[in-house]
């Protein structure tokens, strides 16, 4: 009821559109994928593709695709913007939680759950089966590899690279992201680094010697 598609929308089979959802322009809702209630998806947002996984060939001639027969599970009051990606899980479901905001050209691999309220900026990535706790706020360009937990409250500093599980409420920045206070002064000291050597050569010593 009350759910309005633009020019363009491709609903799959056995799909669910919420009461009062708006799909944008050329949005795609794969087969069986799932839209909560009063979702907002923009232009050519696709949920349900597959999954990106693939394994060697047996005789080594190239890789195989690996099927994914799973869903997509868009929570109630959820956005997504402009060209976003969900792709189905391989054998459930991937799951965005009610209220969650994600900006233009997000990628949610398959199996990852994403929580309640949290704010993803533009260009983000998270692999396969990441799990994202509630309230979580994840900076632009930042990429967390797969098989990583965030915990509820963390914040990922914008282009930062997780590679290990972040726990609640704490703040991360870097490649590899670490703890936002460490990596602030590692940066500090490397700016500091071309004045300290110049002080050094000026008192004729070494670096060893410094």
């Amino acid at each position: 009821s009350g759910a309005i598609l633009e020019e363009g929308v491709r609903i799959g089979r056995s799909a669910a559109i919420g009461a009062g959802a708006w799909l944008g322009m050329n949005a795609v809702i794969g087969e069986r994928c799932v839209v909560g209630a009063r979702c907002r998806l923009h232009a050519m947002v696709c949920l349900g593709a597959d999954g990106f996984g693939y394994r060697p060939r047996s005789d080594g001639s190239g890789l195989r695709k690996v099927p994914h027969i799973g869903t997509v599970h868009i929570g109630a009051d959820v956005e997504l913007g402009a060209g976003t990606c969900v792709d189905r899980g391989k054998f459930g479901a991937t799951v965005i939680g009610d209220g969650t905001k994600l900006d233009n050209l997000v990628q949610i691999g398959h199996n990852v759950r994403i929580g309640e309220h949290c704010v993803i900026a533009a260009q983000t990535g998270l692999a396969g089966s990441v799990v994202v706790g509630n309230w979580v706020q994840i900076g632009a360009q930042a990429g967390v590899t797969q098989h990583v937990t965030i915990g509820d409250g963390a914040r990922i500093g914008a282009k930062a690279g997780v590679i290990r599980d972040v726990a609640a409420g704490s703040s991360v920045l870097g490649i590899p992201a670490d703890d936002s206070r460490i990596t602030l002064r590692q940066i500090s000291c490397i700016r500091k680094l071309p004045e300290f050597m110049a002080t050094v050569r000026s008192q004729g010593k070494s670096g060893d010697d410094a």
